[in-house]
Formats: structure tokens, sequence, C-alpha cells
């Protein structure tokens, strides 16, 4: 699940206010519907697990990643979960957040219990580049909103 917070940054006038939240809560759909069809399968490449700092697998997890897969992507074992991911999830925003749920990627919530290593959280965990996307978006149809 990845969360998208607004804050407002200064007075909105009495009469705008309204028309103020449409306008977030529309930016902030456009940035979560950014996130999920640009950013969300870059999650499962090994770029992003290096910049994003994930937790460094076992060499024979990797091992058997690749002899019975072919791969060794992170967050990814078989590929259903990514699959999952990809069909069943749901977007949602609001004047104050912008939501991605995603049920099909229970499959993260699976942990051994003496290891360090969070998938959700690795899944979530945003870059500073993507935030400052995330801005961009949100801004664009702010001024979009009120020209």
């Amino acid at each position: 699940m990845i969360h998208i917070k607004h804050r407002h940054r200064g007075t909105i006038p009495r009469r705008m206010k309204s028309a103020h939240n449409k306008a977030v809560k529309a930016g902030l759909f456009d940035t979560v519907e950014y996130f999920h069809f640009q950013l969300r399968d870059r999650r499962f490449t090994k770029a992003h697990a290096s910049a994003a700092g994930y937790w460094i697998r076992k060499p024979g997890y990797m091992k058997q990643k690749r002899r019975r897969w072919g791969h060794d992507r992170p967050l990814e074992f078989s590929g259903e979960t990514r699959d999952r991911v990809g069909r069943q999830y749901r977007l949602t925003s609001t004047s104050k957040r912008g939501r991605a749920t995603y049920p099909g990627g229970r499959g993260f919530n699976r942990r051994h219990p003496s290891s360090p290593i969070d998938m959700r959280e690795e899944f979530e965990r945003t870059l500073p580049e993507e935030e400052m996307q995330f801005v961009s978006i949100l801004d664009r149809r702010l001024d979009a909103a009120f020209e």
C-alpha cells in the first residue's frame, strides 16, 4: 500500500476551499495513478533495489531463483505476486491523501521470523526522485485547475 499525503501550504480563501479540495483530490489521484502505471513495476528491478537499499538476499536463495525461475530480481520468486499486484489494485484519493492498495500483494507479508527482510516495507519505499515526480504531478494539476 502506497500513501501520498498532501499538506496545505498557507491559507486558502474561504470561497476557494471547495474548488481547492477538488483539485487536490484529482491531483492526488493522478499521482497515485502515475505510481501504479509507471513506477510499480520498477519495484521489482535490481536498479530500484540498490537505489532504495533493499536488504541483500542470501547467495543460496539467489542461486535457487536463478536455477529454478531464470532470474534474480528482488521481491519476486515465481512472479505470481508481481502479476497479482498488476491485476489486483485499488486507487483512491481524498483531499488529504492518495492511496494505492494491492490486495494481490499479500505475498509481501510472508516473512521468516529470523529474517530482517520486510518485503512489504521495501515495496512501499519511495525514492527522493519519485517524490519529486509526485510533487510535480500534483503541482501541474493544481496549476491547471487555478489558471
